[in-house]
């Protein structure tokens, strides 16, 4: 339909140049008859009758002849006045086409624009409730972040005070292990007291049977000089030879048992020489293995804190992660909500170098551990080392002392079997027992002093109790504070995610809105488009109109020019009946490419009212088809003035 209406709209342009060069024709032939009527006029009169009556004739036929051209020339000119009422009214009949074509249109596009308008200030007002909500959003995780900053400082104030008392309770288990080392010691040399005691007392019965064989011996010896006096003085002799035998022996028993004095007590001297520096090695031994045991709890603890500091340091990681993961989902979906993105930049700037600065310092701390626990390691080993050097030195001694035993059990059994040691023996015991009671005296001082300690031990125990029970309130005080805060940031999570939803489901109607407006925007853009194009071709029309008046100005005073000019078209009067049957043709076509623009307009106004009741915005749909029309028209009517 549309190539049928585009041929005959052709049909009516190709009509409508013929129809202008026909007009154009009778003009020109009106103005060379008008030429030739004044140049007969003008002409001088005929020297005689017959030729004057001959041109008289002549004249009369060129004035009926001029006077049928100007009738054909008046109806030409009423002609082109027809042609250009009709253009008239073609443009009349066109602006009002134009009018009924863009102005349903033009007022449903002010209509939507009007209600998009609408719906962008409800959509800007939802972002502004948005953004407010996200605002109150942050404003709200700021205070998390806040409660969360204060707990962390809670629970570093809780854990340097953990420390605090860990390091209390670390300083008393030592002392604790002193006092213990201290005790053991104690009764150390408690038991070698006894040892030495019991030595003592078996050296004292020991003396005290000697002593009795001694006097038994006295008894019997006296016994045996009573019989030797009674019986005979001839055993006088003998006895008294055997008397200086026995003085000489004696002298001898007594000289040897001065050496053996001596080397007792040169042993004696070595003897207690050897127990100091042996009492002096076991404590050292002692000391050395209570610090080697303080050395590996401390170093149990270190690495106890190390790990403790790592699950610290892991725990931290991962909830800085979640806090970090967070913050990225809340900076993702507030990008467009621009006041809260600098606020949610700046605590994630916070939070990342808090969380630099933390691992940082757990670095440190790590570093400082390690360094720690390589140095305890270094004394432990050099402890370890000193120890083994101490057992090679306590094997040794423990050997020279038992060769040193060795000579004394000999010594004593040489001893035993010499009754004149009995006074020195005797004194001996004397200085023993008063050592048994001077030790004795010194063994209750030190129980005393144990008992004592163990009264300290008990205190600090009470006291190590009393702080661990503080310790475990403090510990479950703030498991329920952190319960809590766990309690209000999943509250506040809840706030957010639902913020979060509102926000994007805002997003997505804020997007719609946006998809229609750009729709819109496109659809009245084309339409202005589509306006100015027509209002351009109207002035392009406008334009041609003038220049058409122009030319219109110009082709009558030509027609007056070629009026005088009549005379030369006689010849080509066949030619111009032919054309004047041409121009009915023409006209003719004309009419009927009005007759399709009337019934073209029919339809458009048609399509315009089905729309109009329609009340759909479809304007494709029937603009197409009246933009064509209207520009085939436009092109008939160019067409016809430039003519």
């Amino acid at each position: 339909m549309g190539k049928a209406r585009k041929g005959k709209r052709g049909g009516a342009v190709a009509d409508a140049d013929a129809d202008a060069e026909g007009k154009e024709a009778p003009a020109e032939v009106g103005a060379n008859g008008d030429q030739a009527a004044a140049g007969r006029e003008s002409s001088p009169e005929p020297p005689d009758d017959g030729e004057a009556e001959r041109l008289r004739r002549l004249n009369g036929m060129l004035a009926a002849r001029a006077e049928a051209e100007m009738t054909r020339a008046a109806a030409l000119e009423a002609q082109l006045k027809e042609a250009s009422a009709d253009a008239a009214a073609l443009a009349a009949e066109e602006r009002v086409v134009l009018l009924e074509a863009l102005a349903a249109p033009l007022r449903a596009v002010e209509e939507e624009r009007a209600a998009m308008e609408a719906r962008l200030a409800a959509v800007l007002d939802s972002l502004e409730r948005a953004e407010a909500a996200a605002a109150r959003e942050a404003e709200a995780r700021a205070e998390a972040v806040a409660r969360l900053e204060e707990a962390v400082a809670e629970n570093g104030e809780l854990s340097v005070r953990l420390g605090a008392v860990e390091a209390e309770a670390a300083a008393a288990a030592e002392r604790v292990a002193g006092l213990e080392a201290v005790v053991a010691g104690l009764e150390a040399k408690s038991s070698e007291l006894e040892v030495g005691k019991g030595e003592l007392e078996n050296q004292l019965e020991a003396a005290g049977a000697m002593a009795d064989a001694v006097q038994s011996e006295k008894a019997h010896l006296e016994s045996s000089f009573n019989e030797f006096k009674m019986n005979a003085e001839r055993d006088k002799q003998e006895i008294e030879d055997k008397l200086q035998q026995k003085l000489g022996e004696l002298e001898a028993l007594q000289s040897r048992n001065g050496e053996l004095e001596g080397e007792v007590t040169s042993l004696q001297a070595d003897l207690s020489a050897a127990v100091a520096t042996n009492s002096d090695l076991d404590l050292e031994v002692n000391k050395m293995v209570t610090e080697m045991d303080a050395t590996k709890k401390e170093v149990a603890m270190l690495q106890a804190e190390v790990e403790e500091v790592g699950k610290k340091h892991t725990a931290v990681v991962a909830e800085v992660s979640r806090l970090q993961s967070e913050l990225d989902e809340a900076v993702k979906a507030n990008e467009e909500a621009r006041a809260s993105a600098d606020a949610v930049q700046s605590q994630k700037a916070d939070l990342e170098s808090k969380f630099n600065e933390f691992k940082m310092d757990a670095e440190r701390d790590k570093q400082e551990m390690e360094e720690k626990l390589q140095q305890k390691l270094g004394e432990l080993e050099a402890l370890q080392s000193r120890k083994e050097e101490m057992e090679a030195e306590i094997t040794s001694l423990q050997a020279d002392l038992s060769a040193a035993v060795a000579r004394k059990n000999d010594l004593e059994s040489g001893v035993n079997e010499m009754v004149i040691e009995m006074a020195a023996v005797k004194e001996e015991v004397a200085m023993l027992q008063a050592n048994v009671a001077e030790l004795g005296e010194k063994y209750s001082t030190v129980v005393a002093e144990a008992s004592r300690l163990q009264c300290e031990i008990d205190k600090m125990v009470k006291a190590n109790e009393v702080a661990a029970a503080a310790h475990d309130a403090e510990r479950k005080r703030m498991a329920d504070e952190l319960e809590v805060l766990k309690g209000k940031m999943d509250t506040v999570q809840a706030e957010k995610d639902d913020a979060l939803g509102m926000v994007r489901a805002k997003d997505a109607e804020a997007e719609k809105l946006r998809e229609e407006l750009k729709k819109l925007h496109g659809s009245m853009a084309e339409l202005r488009a589509c306006c100015d194009d027509l209002e351009g071709k109207s002035s392009c029309l406008q334009d041609e109109k003038d220049l058409v008046l122009k030319v219109l100005e110009q082709q009558k005073v030509e027609y007056e020019k070629l009026r005088l000019a009549l005379g030369e078209l006689q010849n080509s009067n066949s030619d111009k009946d032919c054309e004047i049957e041409r121009l009915k043709t023409e006209a003719e076509g004309k009419e009927s490419t009005i007759n399709d623009l009337k019934e073209d307009l029919q339809q458009l106004q048609l399509a315009v009212a089905e729309a109009q009741r329609s009340g759909k915005n479809e304007v494709w749909t029937w603009l197409c088809p009246a933009t064509s029309t209207v520009i085939a028209a436009a092109s008939f009517v160019y067409a016809a003035r430039s003519r």
